[in-house]
C-alpha cells in the first residue's frame, strides 16, 4: 500500500486513474475511499502541497472563545460577527471574560465568516425557537371574525 501511495502521488492522472482501478479491483474499496486512502493514509507525503486529511485547525479553545463573543453580541451571523472580531475580542479580554493564548489570539483573528457559521451551527440550533405560536387552531374565534370571500367582492357603494 505504501509503495502504491507513492506511486500515486507522483503519477499523471491517467496513470492514477489505472492506479485506483487496480486498488479498487484488489482490496474492493469504492473510488473515493481509495483515492483518499492513497492521498493521506500514509505518513509519507510529497514536499510542498499538503492536504489536511481530516485533521481539524480549530481548537475547543477557538470554538469557546467564539461562542463567547458571539452570545454577548447577541448572536449576529457569521458574515456580520467576523469583522468585529479583532474589536470586541481584546475588550472582553480586558474585562476578564476571555483569556486567550497567541495561538488561539491569531487562529480567532483569521477565522472565515463560513467556518464561524460551521463551528457555529450546533449552538445556532440549540438555541433555536421551536413551536413559535402558542394559537391552537379551532373554531370559536373562526365564527367571529369577518372575512370577505370571493363572493364579497362586488361593492357598488363608492369609497
Amino acid at each position: 500500500m505504501r509503495e502504491l501511495a507513492v506511486k500515486y502521488r507522483r503519477a499523471s492522472k491517467k496513470a492514477k486513474w489505472r492506479l485506483l482501478d487496480d486498488l479498487m479491483e484488489l482490496v474492493g474499496y469504492n473510488r473515493s475511499y481509495a483515492a483518499r486512502v492513497l492521498r493521506c493514509g500514509y505518513k509519507e507525503r510529497p514536499q510542498g502541497r499538503r492536504r489536511n486529511c481530516g485533521r481539524k485547525t480549530y481548537s475547543e479553545d477557538v470554538k469557546r472563545a467564539l461562542k463567547k463573543s458571539w452570545a454577548i453580541l447577541d448572536f449576529p451571523s457569521g458574515k456580520r460577527l467576523v469583522p468585529f472580531i479583532p474589536e470586541v475580542v481584546p475588550v472582553l479580554e480586558s474585562f476578564g471574560e476571555l483569556t486567550l493564548r497567541e495561538e488561539t489570539r491569531a487562529k480567532i483573528f483569521g477565522i472565515s465568516s463560513a467556518t464561524v457559521v460551521r463551528l457555529l451551527r450546533p449552538e445556532r440550533t440549540r438555541l433555536e425557537l421551536r413551536g413559535r405560536t402558542g394559537t391552537k387552531p379551532g373554531s370559536l374565534l373562526k365564527n367571529d371574525i369577518p372575512a370577505k370571500t370571493f363572493a364579497d367582492w362586488n361593492d357598488t357603494e363608492p369609497g
